[in-house]
């Protein structure tokens, strides 16, 4: 019973980890300069994806990746992911694009949500405390060993 309630709480763990790396958000970018270490998402105008689609393919909606270089006019985006009108998002190995400024509606950075990492995470300690009460109350009467009786040998 012990290893079904390791098990139990190992897959638990991972559950919560797996939460907690869900709980990003893109929020705008501020003012200042764009770092390379965090992801971007470039929001496109529609002559921005007509401008694009000889590089990127059609109907791109959005641009994830990383700020290689930034001019007054271009970024320049190892990119990650692409997100195309009506389709689930387009994986990237951080191809190098340069994008004009022009073609870009928004651009947003992404950041830790806190509050719904709060959420998430407690949520997460709560179903493990619930398992642990479930499994830990099933095995109490289990100890693994006959009850009375004598040893062998005796």
């Amino acid at each position: 019973m012990h290893a079904l309630l390791a098990r139990t709480t190992a897959a638990a763990a991972l559950a919560s980890l797996a939460m907690a790396n869900g709980c990003y958000s893109y929020l705008p970018a501020s003012a200042g300069p764009i770092s390379s270490e965090s992801t971007t998402r470039l929001y496109l105008t529609s002559n921005g994806s007509a401008g694009l689609a000889p590089v990127l393919g059609p109907d791109v909606l959005t641009v994830d990746g990383h700020v290689i270089a930034a001019t007054d006019s271009t970024l320049q985006l190892s990119v990650t992911a692409l997100g195309r009108q009506n389709r689930d998002a387009d994986r990237w190995a951080g191809e190098p694009v340069v994008i004009p400024r022009t073609y870009v509606h928004r651009l947003a950075v992404r950041q830790l949500d806190r509050s719904r990492t709060a959420v998430a995470a407690l949520m997460a300690v709560g179903g493990i405390l619930v398992l642990r009460s479930l499994v830990g109350g099933s095995a109490d009467g289990v100890t693994g060993t006959t009850g009375g009786g004598t040893s062998p040998g005796q």
